[in-house]
C-alpha cells in the first residue's frame, strides 16, 4: 500500500494560505500596496538591478535609495517564505511521483485478487487530483501573495488504502493456503475418507 503521509502533510501546510508579501513598515510599502501586486514588484527587482541607475520600465534615472527601500521591503522573512514554497513544490512533486509510481506498479501486476477496472478508476482519479494540486502549488510559487487552496485528498487516499488492504488480505489468505499445502492435502484426504 503506497504511503500518502507526506502528500497529506504537504497539502495541509499553512504557507499555501499565507499571503507572502514584503515587510510592511518600509516607506515604499504604500506604493506597492497601491499597485496591489508585490509579486510583480519582486519580479521587477531583477530587471531594476540590471538597469541601475535607470528604471527598467520608464527609462528615467531613479534615486539610489529606491533600490535599498525595495530591498528592505523584501526582507529575510519574505525570503524564508519563498524558500518554504520552493521546498513545498519540490517535495510535492517528488511525493506525488513516488505515490503514482507505486500505484502504477500495482496496477501492472495483474493479480487476480485486485479488481483491475476499479483500481484503474482510482489511479485515474488520484492522478488528476495530484496534477491539479501541482498546478495550484506552482501558481503559489509564481504568485506568492496569492492564497492557494489545494484539493484535500485524505478521503481518496483512504479509499485507495482500504481497496489495497482488502486485496492484500485475499492475497495473504491464498499464500497461507499455498504455504500449508501439505497439511491442507492431509486434511482433505482425511475428510474424503470420512
Amino acid at each position: 500500500v503506497p504511503d500518502s503521509t507526506e502528500l497529506t502533510r504537504l497539502e495541509a501546510l499553512p504557507i499555501l494560505a499565507k499571503k507572502v508579501v514584503g515587510q510592511g513598515d518600509v516607506n515604499i510599502t504604500a506604493l506597492i500596496d497601491r499597485l496591489g501586486n508585490s509579486d510583480w514588484v519582486k519580479q521587477g527587482v531583477g530587471y531594476f538591478v540590471k538597469s541601475t541607475p535607470q528604471c527598467p520600465f520608464c527609462q528615467q534615472d531613479v534615486d539610489a535609495d529606491l533600490a535599498k527601500r525595495i530591498g528592505d521591503y523584501f526582507d529575510e522573512a519574505y525570503d524564508r517564505d519563498i524558500a518554504d514554497i520552493t521546498r513545498l513544490v519540490t517535495g510535492y512533486e517528488a511525493a506525488s511521483t513516488t505515490y503514482l509510481q507505486v500505484l502504477n506498479e500495482i496496477s501492472q501486476t495483474g493479480s487476480r485478487y485486485i479488481k483491475a477496472d476499479q483500481l484503474a478508476g482510482l489511479v485515474e482519479r488520484v492522478t488528476s487530483r495530484l496534477a491539479l494540486n501541482r498546478q495550484h502549488i506552482a501558481r503559489k510559487q509564481k504568485e506568492p501573495s496569492a492564497v492557494v487552496v489545494v484539493e484535500d485528498n485524505t478521503d481518496l487516499f483512504a479509499e485507495i488504502r482500504n481497496f489495497l488492504t482488502v486485496a492484500n488480505a485475499a492475497i495473504n489468505e491464498h499464500n497461507q493456503a499455498v504455504d500449508d499445502i501439505h497439511n491442507q492435502k492431509t486434511i482433505l484426504t482425511a475428510e474424503i475418507w470420512k
